[in-house]
């Protein structure tokens, strides 16, 4: 929904998103994502005042089973996990794109009037935004600009494909800014994973964008690694008797491509 801050502030506050955040986190998690969102819609008003902002996420993922089988046209079951990158953001009439984070000191700032990959940004958000904007004006004709602030519980370097959920969300901004929502979930998935291969230098199969984009726990066959077969997986682990967890050791994947 593109409304204005104030009004999914309140909505937020009025208890209107708690289904929604209970869905997203987990229900002991509302009183959280609650305060977190809110803190994202005050720092982009108070930097930026406008009357047209949309909030999205995109979620991490773990492998359930197949560790690079993606790209190998195996087989693989992931699930989307509770850490994500969430971003809100106004469209702007330039076609530049600016998002502010607290986990850096200067913006991630990109001008979509060049959309061809250079290896000076190679593996930087910067990469991944202009990537993600070519795979969009490849399927669309659309440069759409936008500001925004983003905040991510999915950190690099920790297993959990934060690039992607990163790409999968610069992807819904564009599809949901300017292009009405129509682009599909594994369509987003593709665009990050172009992005990925071609702007940011991670020769990544499609596994992790998928999964995030779906937001769910999915099967895959990538016997055809573009048009993989996918089925949704339905399932509690609560109700199994397990627990995912997520362990800090300390370490970083960032070196392991």
């Amino acid at each position: 929904m593109i409304a204005s801050c104030s009004t999914h502030s309140k909505a937020i506050s009025a208890g209107k998103w708690d289904d929604h955040f209970a869905a997203l986190y987990g229900s002991t998690e509302i009183a959280v994502q609650k305060s977190r969102y809110l803190k994202l819609l005050n720092q982009l008003e108070a930097h930026t005042p406008g009357e047209k902002a949309i909030i999205v996420n995109a979620p991490g993922r773990t492998e359930l089973g197949g560790n690079h089988t993606d790209h190998n046209h195996g087989c693989i079951l992931a699930a989307a996990v509770n850490l994500d990158c969430a971003a809100a953001v106004y469209p702007t009439d330039t076609p530049t794109v600016t998002l502010y984070s607290d986990d850096y000191e200067e913006p991630i700032q990109v001008n979509l009037t060049n959309l061809s990959p250079s290896q000076t940004e190679h593996g930087t958000p910067e990469a991944l935004v202009r990537g993600v904007a070519a795979a969009f004006f490849r399927r669309t004709g659309l440069r759409q600009g936008c500001t925004g602030r983003l905040h991510s519980t999915c950190q690099p370097g920790t297993g959990l494909s934060s690039s992607a959920a990163f790409s999968v969300m610069i992807g819904s901004i564009f599809n949901f800014l300017s292009y009405e929502g129509r682009l599909s979930a594994p369509t987003l998935a593709v665009m990050a994973q172009e992005a990925e291969n071609d702007f940011f230098g991670k020769p990544c199969g499609l596994m992790d964008q998928m999964a995030s984009s779906l937001g769910r726990t999915i099967f895959a066959d990538f016997l055809e690694p573009l048009t993989p077969h996918i089925k949704i997986i339905e399932h509690s682990l609560k109700k199994s008797g397990y627990q995912l967890a997520v362990i800090d050791t300390g370490g970083s994947h960032i070196e392991l491509t």
